[in-house]
């Protein structure tokens, strides 16, 4: 993108150099902890359990720390999809599964920190 990585954009939107920009919570808690909530591995059973904690109490909490960073935020949250990991492998259905891979994530915190600990 010649606009440069989601970061850049990120920096963009903040100095108005980009006046609107979609992008993956876990690239916005480089600058917002709490954004990346939504991407904890293995923290919801399904879609029905993700849109009830992203269209209540905890969505609105999400959005609350959002603004605090002068970015305006849209009332609901959509998503492009759950994350899925696939290997040449074998099947990965629990954290157990991903000891001993190598993993490339996102410029995401909570994703480093959290594939990491699968070591």
């Amino acid at each position: 993108n010649q606009l440069g990585a989601d970061t850049d954009m990120l920096s963009q939107v903040r100095s108005g150099g980009v006046e609107f920009f979609t992008l993956s919570p876990l690239i916005l808690s480089t600058l917002v902890a709490n954004a990346s909530i939504s991407g904890i591995g293995f923290a919801f059973s399904d879609y029905d359990a993700v849109w009830a904690a992203m269209d209540g109490d905890l969505g609105k909490y999400v959005r609350g720390e959002i603004e605090k960073s002068n970015l305006v935020v849209m009332e609901k949250i959509w998503d492009n999809g759950f994350r899925q990991i696939t290997s040449s492998v074998g099947p990965i259905e629990t954290p157990a599964n991903l000891e001993g891979f190598k993993i490339r994530v996102p410029v995401s915190p909570l994703w480093t920190s959290m594939f990491t600990a699968f070591k």
